[in-house]
């Protein structure tokens, strides 16, 4: 599957997210339970904004002004109870494993109306592989600049592995 020039946000309004390119292979491995292997994900250029409101409470969408209701703490109203039915399908457990991981130019903006204080993380890169098998999980997460407030850093690289029990952790 490959999706160019996705956004996501409230029409009329600047998106919270938008993405370049999104593309990735999957496999259906079993059909009880449920199970897909996703061998790939790429991602280009994710743009990620997001806002906290006056109180603290994230907004969404990450818009001025006071908060509106966030999809992190909805209001969802209690599931009527099912009838007691011997004959029910109970629901299939799904499981999916994701293998490598490669997101590229990405942005990230917090915008925190409790502080005044705004975050930005510019040129995003990261590449992740041994996600499905715990125990050989690698990461490389690079960071061209990063603002908060005044404060400033960058550019920043961290390599990340866990070879068995052992995680190790270095910055390049």
């Amino acid at each position: 599957i490959e999706i160019r020039d996705a956004t996501f946000g409230t029409p009329g309004e600047e998106p919270w997210i938008r993405v370049s390119r999104l593309a990735l292979e999957y496999r259906l491995t079993s059909l009880a339970p449920l199970a897909v292997r996703v061998p790939s994900l790429t991602i280009e250029q994710p743009r990620v904004r997001l806002a906290l409101a006056d109180d603290g409470t994230f907004q969404w969408p990450p818009t001025p002004g006071k908060g509106t209701p966030s999809p992190f703490e909805p209001e969802v109203p209690e599931p009527p109870t099912p009838p007691e039915d011997d004959h029910l399908i109970p629901p299939l457990p799904l499981r999916i494993e994701v293998g490598q991981v490669q997101l590229s130019d990405g942005y990230f903006e917090l915008a925190d109306h409790s502080s005044g204080d705004d975050l930005e993380v510019e040129g995003i890169a990261l590449e992740a592989g041994g996600i499905v098998e715990p125990s050989d999980l690698h990461a490389k997460l690079a960071i061209v600049e990063a603002r908060y407030g005044r404060g400033q850093v960058g550019p920043l690289a961290i390599d990340v592995a866990l070879d068995g029990d052992v995680l190790r952790v270095a910055r390049v």
